[in-house]
């Protein structure tokens, strides 16, 4: 009775401690995707890197922009909406600029046009607040040591308040 009172107690517990997955851009296992800036200014020329290359190999970075109404010459990748560069070591970088304030996703392709990497990228209209950096989306999930702290706290209280009773209880017998 004890044992599956335990593990019924650990099992809420893992469960109570373990922290959500944040939601995040996506990269391919065994390479990586740095932007510069996810936020920059119209204008503002960033630097988009691949790491985890292949020498030889092509990749391609296209830049699309939502709201879709937002022109093409408006996103720079050295003239142009898409570059494909070679890679001649384990990274490719190049160096984007867009105009016009929205968002734009970055989407790293191979040579068979298999999705390695991508990322959202927003430009804030000049004056306005710019979106905080990263995936975009709220952080969720829970601080575990609180969570941690919390129920070792109730342990210990109700542990103390069974041994108190029980001290209670014999002191009446006798």
């Amino acid at each position: 009775m004890n044992r599956r009172i335990f593990a019924s107690l650990a099992a809420a517990a893992a469960l109570a401690v373990l922290p959500s997955a944040a939601a995040q851009a996506y990269v391919a296992p065994g390479v990586d995707l740095e932007v510069t800036d996810t936020t920059p200014a119209p204008g503002q020329a960033i630097q988009v890197v691949f790491e985890g290359t292949t020498v030889g190999e092509s990749y391609t970075l296209t830049i699309t922009s939502n709201p879709t109404s937002i022109p093409s010459s408006s996103i720079q990748i050295a003239g142009t909406a898409s570059s494909t560069k070679v890679a001649a070591s384990d990274s490719v970088a190049w160096t984007v600029t867009l105009q016009q304030a929205g968002s734009y996703a970055a989407a790293i392709t191979d040579a068979d046009g298999t999705l390695l990497a991508s990322s959202t990228l927003v430009v804030a209209a000049p004056g306005a607040t710019p979106a905080p950096s990263g995936s975009g989306l709220a952080t969720t999930g829970s601080d575990p040591l609180a969570l941690g702290l919390g129920a070792a706290g109730i342990s210990v209280l109700g542990v103390a308040t069974v041994l108190v009773v029980r001290r209670r209880q014999s002191a009446a017998r006798s």
